[in-house]
């Protein structure tokens, strides 16, 4: 099931909150005393807001200390601090690891329609009718994606539909076809709740916490995951940012209708432009990247 929502916060997030609060607690009581307790900075020139944790200090409605309380102030101030070389170390954890990228390759028209590229069968709901609309260009641009996206060994996560898509098709064609032969040896994810008997070799079933999967996949060691196709899963990918790199092909047909790549709930986010080429027929290769971030 595709859960929607937001990401889960990193762990030194969550203790940064946690050494906000217990610092708050230690820097309310007077000023001037032996444990060296301060009171909150008063608003001087930050404006009517005041001190930020004299505003936290109130809304947590905290009091100064008796003169019995103030040893365990002391203790904790000491254990905020620990608190925050834990965050430090956490933080340069958290940076320092490498997570393994996860790519969408996308076909798509020029008003931003992703749905029912290959076939009129392919994807018709929502009574979409101009399913195929890729078809004519399918030769100069699948040589373009087999250089530019299936070149390297991936792993590959599917939505339910695009997995039986392409299951019907690639397990039957020959050990001579490069295209079917990384296919089929690629270790591939999928996305469903139904599904237990996955036929098609190295497939293996994801369900329950979507987004928490992914993060999990991203975590293990091995290659690039790429998506292929499998609208209703980049939904959710793109809700919960968790793509590193789309790689579009823009082809040179208006449609009008249909599902799109973008919906109109997605969030602004900037990105890179780190490739561009186009096909002799119009088709547009597009490879973005998030700002700031290099290609691994």
């Amino acid at each position: 099931m595709i859960v929607a929502g937001r990401a889960q916060e990193p762990v030194s997030k969550l203790l940064t909150v946690c050494i906000a609060t217990r610092t708050a607690s230690v820097r309310s009581g007077g000023a001037g005393d032996a444990g060296g307790i301060v009171k909150p900075a008063r608003h001087g020139n930050r404006g009517p807001g005041g001190d930020p944790k004299g505003r936290l200090i109130k809304a947590l409605g905290l009091r100064r200390p008796s003169l019995a309380m103030r040893p365990a102030l002391r203790r904790d101030a000491l254990l905020a601090q620990n608190l925050d070389k834990t965050v430090q170390t956490i933080s340069s954890f958290e940076k320092g690891s490498k997570m393994r990228d996860l790519a969408i390759l996308t076909f798509m028209t020029l008003d931003g329609v992703m749905q029912g590229p290959s076939s009129p069968k392919e994807d018709p709901s929502g009574s979409f009718t101009q399913g195929g609309w890729a078809a004519p260009y399918w030769g100069e641009v699948m040589a373009q994606v087999r250089a530019e996206a299936m070149s390297e060994p991936y792993d590959i996560l599917f939505g339910r539909k695009t997995y039986e898509l392409f299951a019907s098709h690639f397990p039957e064609n020959g050990a001579d076809d490069p295209e079917s032969r990384m296919l089929n040896e690629a270790r591939k994810y999928v996305v469903t709740s139904t599904m237990t008997d996955l036929a098609w070799q190295n497939s293996a079933p994801i369900s329950g916490d979507i987004p928490e999967e992914v993060r999990r996949l991203k975590r293990m060691d091995g290659p690039l995951i790429q998506v292929h196709g499998s609208r209703a899963l980049i939904q959710t990918l793109i809700a919960y940012d968790l793509i590193d790199e789309f790689r579009l092909w823009t082809f040179p047909v208006v449609v009008g209708t249909g599902a799109q790549l973008f919906g109109p709930q997605t969030e602004r986010r900037d990105l890179s432009l780190v490739k561009s080429a186009q096909t002799a027929n119009g088709v547009v290769m597009s490879i973005y990247r998030r700002a700031g971030t290099a290609q691994s």
